[in-house]
């Protein structure tokens, strides 16, 4: 008899279904992993298949048993009699079989993780990674500490200088999302409140070339001055010239009057020539400007021109103007004498020529927007040194020695300096206003008449009346004196001495036997009777007469013919009107009753540039001497067409000068000036980068570097000698790592202490002694920090005692101390008389730690360079090896007829490297230090080219597009973000479609663009037109992408490698859109 398993498939020996064979043993899995596997698939089974495969070992259990019949076996039976124990879950055999499955997926998932936690591709764990990287001897980089400078402000009131030492402490104002961070200084350095700030010369006294230029500045507003008046100036004791005010500005809140003159007689003929046909071109104002106030025969005044037309040929213009300029530059080139006369102009390296106009004024703009800061160099032992220069006569070195030989000297010594006076008396430009406005006595009278009658009978009377020539001054005799002038009127406010202006420029004299000497008389009166009465030319009045120091009328040879007929006869209208001398008296004018004006200094409106021709400052600053920092910040003034554009830079004093005012000041502004009280002049050390609006400058004298970090002072323990390589963890992390000259790139600021002695640090116990007092500081992966020492045999051992070992490192690094210029501006640590502390430039330079993906792609080329640079690829090991820089490539490049090596850098997170941070000074030391100095070499950073993508993307039903198409933009930014590319690395088409369909949703992919932006560089960014103009040429999808290695470009330039990626997240460079 047999027994079927109820399918109705037959007998179970007959059965050949399988349907009633149970559930199958589904473990162990079988796994092949093929290379280049991010995880390694080890797992025999999961619970799942674990409880199935135990589920079908239980069903399939057969027993069999024989049937007898008659007391003998007729035939075999198997049976599944454990087959229905799976019926209840809640039966104890399949809750025991669910219990080992449990057991068997959690061994089986940590097997898997121990054997993918053993290669350095799969590891996940920190501790992983730290273990396998040791291996070979690799140390992950502990990232980088930012560095900056300090600018401290003191207690006006504490001038002697005040030592602020070395680890003085200041924190940041955090902003949204970050936390305070600390920054100390690096070294000593004395700061005095007078060098708080160290104003820069705003005004400078005036003299004739402001004059000239036509413009005068009077101390106070109440000068009672309006335009159309005239003014007298007398230059270094000359007699005083006229000039006409145009107009009159005050500035009330500077307590100061701007006037604007021109010369009182008008511009020679050969400049009203050129004026009449200058084109209209607000770019030329100056030129005429100059040109409306020039005379024929000023040389200097031509010269000037010359120099400024030259200058303004260099700028933008349109043709006609450049053309009138260039005729302008021949006329005066030709004013000037032969020993003066310029050369040929050379704009553009073209004679004569130059641009038309065509040049790209945004370019120039990118330009100067991507200019560095000049940095200074690293110590003020790095600056060279003339003993001649440093004491010199007025040199600040000679005055340090002085006061350091007398004390009394140095008490005194620099109120002394502060309080020199000018020693001429006689200023260098006087100005006097003329408050009396008169004329000649006669100049109102009406012209003399005559009259006759005639009775033609008794009773009528016929009166003739005649107007007559006007009166002379000539006949019957002089009417007027050479050297003596008759006012108009009585006036008693002017006085012997003082100046008058005679404007004899309107008398026209066509028949005339005397004139003036001039258009334009400036004499001084010697004596003066204010109240007179005369009787002259018909009537009389009050007149003022005044006697001067030189003739105004000139009378000629002419007989005086005395038998003029009488006024009084009508015969006199017949005399013929050869005689109009008496136009001198009506058209004369007359300025008198001069009142010296007391001057302001002129604002000085030029630009702060270069600084390595001298800085004047405003103040005499004694103490500031060589190798001291400084910090300039204002508003930039070399960015054309651009307000608001602030800057700063730090820069080194190279050398001090202190004048006195009849000194020269050190900085050309004007000409040669003089200063009105004792200033101090500052040479830098290297050029500035930026030019800074005077008037918003300032420029900090307490200044010091400063890198991140607070330090913490703490005690590590007991030392044991019995215990071989102590070890101890340091309680604060991480332990902040500045840039350092070596193979690693950084350097710790731990130091440990046993028994109040400093022990050395070590990279490793290798080929150390038992006498060797040193200790190996090792990053754990939780990011804290060990300290070993040694066995004492390979390093020695610590003695023993009671809290005999100590340590004093800093904590705080990475790129969260990169921070802003101003955000510094806390002070933690408040030093005697220090009040305020700010970072005048942004702190760069900060790393992080590495990352999992970094020490993977490390680890193979730590042992590639082994701290020697020899072959191509061993300077971009050696950099990938070095704190902050995550990428590099070298590339061989023709320059100048030999091969260079270009090292292309890209920092960690696509982090900003600044070219002259302290990283970058340090790499490029240690590069000439560790390969050949004879092989040329040059550090860029990175060029991106940013990819843009657009794609219409279909999706399931199911699914919402806002989330799908945020996991698009997510698997794109991890594929194709600067992480996941490489120098060199191309980028296909298809990588993009593979990527968008590979997520869950996507049904459909049509890709509609593909391409890339210009590149993008610290040096070389695009303007915005550029990349309108990219953007308008990705009409396709390209097939490939493949950036360009290190080449030369057609400008001369080295252009650097190109890095294919997505830039940030790619929001503005990924357009997605739903497809139906």
């Amino acid at each position: 008899m047999s027994f079927g398993c109820g399918c109705g498939c037959g007998a179970v020996s007959d059965a050949s279904c399988g349907c009633c064979d149970g559930v199958q043993a589904l473990v162990p899995e079988a796994h092949e992993n093929r290379p280049g596997l991010s995880q390694l698939s080890t797992r025999i089974g999961t619970h799942g298949t674990f409880l199935a495969s135990l589920q079908a070992r239980l069903t399939s259990h057969v027993l069999a048993h024989e049937v007898f019949s008659a007391g003998q076996p007729t035939e075999t039976v198997t049976t599944r009699p454990l087959a229905k124990l799976t019926a209840r879950s809640d039966d104890a055999v399949p809750a025991l079989l669910d219990a080992w499955a449990c057991a068997a997926d959690v061994l089986t998932f940590y097997q898997e993780r121990i054997a993918n936690e053993g290669y350095l591709r799969t590891a996940r764990q920190g501790r992983s990674l730290h273990e396998l990287a040791s291996l070979p001897g690799y140390m992950p980089r502990p990232g980088l500490g930012s560095s900056t400078c300090l600018a401290f402000e003191l207690d006006p009131l504490a001038r002697a200088p005040i030592v602020i030492p070395a680890g003085t402490r200041a924190q940041s104002i955090p902003g949204q999302g970050q936390t305070p961070q600390s920054f100390e200084t690096s070294d000593d350095f004395a700061a005095s409140g007078a060098w708080n700030r160290l104003p820069m010369r705003q005004t400078r006294p005036q003299d004739l070339h402001d004059v000239r230029d036509g413009t005068l500045w009077l101390e106070g507003t109440a000068t009672r001055l309006k335009a159309g008046l005239p003014l007298l100036i007398s230059a270094d004791g000359a007699e005083p010239r006229p000039f006409r005010i145009v107009r009159v500005e005050e500035q009330p809140d500077r307590q100061r009057t701007r006037i604007t003159l021109e010369r009182w007689a008008k511009s020679g003929q050969v400049a009203m020539s050129l004026l009449a046909d200058a084109p209209q071109d607000t770019a030329l104002a100056e030129v005429k400007a100059t040109l409306a106030r020039v005379d024929d025969d000023d040389a200097a005044e031509w010269a000037r021109l010359h120099a400024s037309v030259g200058e303004l040929l260099h700028r933008r213009l349109s043709p006609p103007s450049r053309a009138w300029l260039k005729q302008a530059s021949e006329v005066a080139a030709t004013k000037l004498p032969a020993a003066e006369s310029p050369p040929a102009l050379v704009i553009n390296g073209v004679s004569g020529g130059g641009s038309s106009g065509e040049d790209d004024q945004d370019t120039d703009l990118w330009e100067r927007l991507l200019a560095r800061p000049s940095v200074p160099l690293a110590s003020a032992e790095r600056l060279s040194h003339n003993a001649r220069d440093e004491l010199s006569a007025n040199s600040g070195g000679t005055f340090s020695l002085l006061s350091a030989a007398n004390p009394q000297l140095a008490n005194n010594l620099a109120p002394a300096l502060a309080g020199v006076q000018r020693a001429d008396e006689q200023p260098a430009l006087r100005v006097y206003a003329l408050r009396v406005q008169a004329g000649a006595f006669g100049r109102n009278f009406p012209r003399p008449s005559g009259t006759a009658q005639y009775k033609p009978t008794d009773s009528a009377v016929i009166t003739y009346v005649a107007e007559l020539p006007d009166w002379s001054i000539v006949r019957p005799r002089h009417s007027e004196e050479e050297s003596v002038l008759h006012l108009d009127g009585a006036y008693d406010t002017i006085l012997p001495g003082s100046w008058l202006l005679l404007d004899c420029a309107a008398v026209s004299l066509a028949h005339s036997s005397v004139a003036p000497t001039g258009e334009t008389i400036v004499a001084q009166a010697r004596r003066v009777f204010p109240k007179l009465t005369r009787a002259e030319y018909g009537q009389s009045g009050e007149s003022t007469e005044v006697e001067i120091d030189r003739p105004w009328l000139k009378y000629g040879d002419e007989d005086d013919d005395s038998d003029s007929p009488s006024i009084n006869h009508l015969a006199m209208a017949s005399q013929p009107s050869g005689d109009d001398s008496f136009a001198i008296v009506r058209r004369t004018a007359i300025y008198a009753a001069s009142e010296e004006l007391a001057l302001a200094e002129a604002p000085v409106a030029d630009p702060v540039c270069d600084g390595t021709q001298g800085l004047a400052l405003d103040v005499l600053a004694m103490g500031i001497e060589p190798g001291r920092l400084i910090a300039l910040r204002g508003e930039r003034a070399d960015v054309p067409g651009v307000t608001g554009l602030e800057g700063a830079e730090i820069a080194m004093i190279a050398a001090v000068s202190h004048s006195t005012p009849d000194q020269a000041v050190g900085e050309v502004e004007k000409g040669h000036v003089t200063a009105s009280h004792s200033y101090t002049t500052v040479t830098l050390e290297r050029p500035l980068s930026y030019c800074y609006r005077r008037e918003t400058l300032q420029v900090y004298g307490n200044v010091v570097r400063a890198t991140q970090g607070q330090t913490r002072r703490e005690p590590l323990g007991n030392g044991d000698a019995t215990v071989a390589n102590q070890a101890f963890a340091l309680k604060h992390a991480p332990v902040t790592h500045l840039p350092a000259v070596n193979a690693r790139g950084s350097r710790s600021t731990a130091r440990v202490y046993v028994e109040d002695v400093e022990w050395a640090r070590a990279e490793s116990f290798i080929d150390l002694g038992p006498e060797d007092r040193v200790f190996v500081e090792s990053v754990l992966p939780d990011g804290s920090t060990a300290i070993r020492f040694g066995d004492g045999r390979e390093g020695a051992r610590l003695p023993s005692g009671t809290l005999n070992v100590a340590a004093i490192y800093r904590e705080e690094l990475g790129a969260s101390g990169n921070l802003r210029a101003g955000q510094i501006a806390q002070l933690a640590d408040r030093p005697l008389g220090v009040r305020e502390v700010v970072n005048p430039v942004a702190a760069t330079g900060g790393a992080d730690p590495e990352g999992p993906d970094l020490v993977r792609r490390n680890v193979p080329i730590a042992s590639a360079a082994l701290g020697r640079l020899v072959a191509l690829s061993d300077y971009a090991d050696f950099a990938r090896g070095f704190a902050g820089i995550e990428k590099a490539t070298t590339t061989i490049v023709p320059a100048g007829g030999r091969r260079l090596v270009h090292l292309t850098l890209g920092g960690i997170d696509d982090a900003p490297v600044d070219l002259d941070s302290e990283l970058m000074r340090t790499l490029r030391r240690s590069l000439r230090e560790l390969g050949d100095p004879a092989v040329p070499l040059q550090v860029a950073t990175r060029a991106l080219l940013p990819v843009v993508i657009e794609a219409r993307v279909a999706i399931a039903q199911d699914r919402l597009w806002e989330r799908v198409s945020s996991d698009v933009r997510a698997a794109l930014a991890r594929a194709l973000g600067y992480h996941a590319r490489d120098f060199g690395q191309a980028m296909a088409a298809s990588e993009i479609i593979a990527l968008i369909q590979g997520v869950p949703g996507v049904t459909r992919v049509d890709l509609d663009v593909f391409g890339t932006l210009p590149p993008l560089s610290a040096s070389d960014v695009p303007t915005p037109d550029a990349i309108a103009e990219g953007i308008a040429l990705l009409e396709q999808v390209a097939p490939v992408i493949r950036p360009a290695p290190a080449r030369m470009g057609p400008d001369g330039t080295i252009q650097p490698a190109q890095l294919v990626t997505l830039v940030g997240s790619g929001a503005q460079t990924i357009a997605l859109n739903q497809q139906a």
